[in-house]
């Protein structure tokens, strides 16, 4: 192998080490973009379940109001039954 030979076999083997380290480098920023989503989703998921739970708890208390508010329009009060009984 001559002087040339080894030089080029040399830069061979540092453009082959060069590659695999930026190959590497790209695995390692795929997996951190990865993680980036998975927390986003999460995130997101979690926004979505803490919504649901208020919205639930705001239509459980619409659903108590209407439900007392038609009990209280359905039963009548003392004064009714004062001005039925003495008529």
């Amino acid at each position: 192998m001559t002087t040339q030979q080894r030089r080029d076999q040399i830069q061979i083997i540092e453009f082959e080490g060069f590659a695999a380290l930026e190959q590497l480098l790209l695995i390692q920023d795929e997996r951190e973009q990865s993680q980036q989503i998975r927390d986003m989703q999460a995130f997101d998921e979690e926004r979505q379940q803490e919504f649901n739970r208020i919205h639930n708890w705001d239509q459980r208390r619409l659903l108590d109001y209407q439900e007392n508010r038609n009990t209280l329009v359905d039963e009548p009060n003392d004064d009714d039954q004062q001005q039925i009984t003495s008529n």
